[in-house]
């Protein structure tokens, strides 16, 4: 028969046939796969390690040199900051604590000194009696000032010397100006003190204040005034300690 006899329905089935061929997957070989060669994954990993060493090798000898360099230009080291933080942190906590306790030290030793001078004060400090000597002896030495008489001269010189020191009996008494002023106007006089306070006072001198209040007479005020014209005149004295008597030393009159 000739290929043209060939009827309608070979032709269909020779070309399913073809489609089926050419769509079909090789089949996979039969037989044992070959192995895959373990020789080239141990190169592998064996050149990751020698990488790594010269890794290593070459950042020691970059340390290397850069301390070479350092201790040649003397220049500081890289610092690791991490750790150079908490030396910081230490070194300004030591300072915060080395603050705190000078300014502490130096508070008690301002302490002990206030209440040192505070206990050598009170121990400086006249008693009450002593006070009360001093207002006494300026008082009465104040009074034999102001008091005396022209016809009693040598009498009030006497008192004078008994009430003062002897610094001021050669100053203010051997030259007998008091007595000849007094004898000049024939003048008399009669003294009250009616105020004292002391300015100042140590353990053996004083500064006082006082009032003495005079009344004063001479003929010629006595024409005017027959009972003597008073005078109010305000004393600056200096008393000091001799031989346990306040005796005075300086009289100034102030007004």
């Amino acid at each position: 028969m000739s290929p043209s006899d060939n009827s309608p329905d070979d032709k269909i089935d020779d070309q399913r046939a073809d489609e089926t061929e050419v769509d079909q997957p090789d089949a996979a070989p039969d037989g044992p796969q070959p192995e895959v060669d373990a020789s080239h994954g141990e190169a592998y990993l064996e050149s990751n390690r020698l990488n790594r060493e010269k890794m290593r090798a070459r950042e020691a000898k970059k340390d290397a040199r850069s301390a070479r360099v350092s201790s040649v230009t003397g220049r500081m080291p890289k610092v690791d900051w991490s750790k150079r933080g908490v030396v910081i942190s230490l070194i300004t906590v030591l300072g915060g604590l080395f603050i705190i306790t000078g300014g502490l030290s130096i508070w008690l030793w301002t302490e002990r000194s206030d209440l040192q001078q505070q206990v050598h004060d009170l121990k400086s400090q006249p008693t009450d009696a002593a006070r009360s000597a001093v207002m006494e002896a300026a008082k009465n030495g104040i009074v034999q000032f102001g008091t005396f008489q022209a016809d009693q001269l040598d009498d009030w010189d006497q008192r004078l010397r008994a009430v003062t020191t002897r610094g001021f009996a050669q100053t203010q008494l051997a030259s007998g100006q008091l007595k000849q002023a007094v004898s000049q106007t024939g003048a008399s006089s009669e003294g009250v003190v009616t105020d004292v306070g002391i300015e100042s006072m140590t353990a053996n001198s004083a500064v006082v204040v006082a009032f003495l209040n005079q009344t004063y007479r001479n003929p010629d005020i006595l024409k005017m005034y027959p009972n003597g014209q008073p005078y109010l005149t305000r004393i600056k004295s200096t008393l000091k300690l001799v031989d346990g008597h306040w005796l005075i030393d300086s009289l100034d009159i102030v007004s």
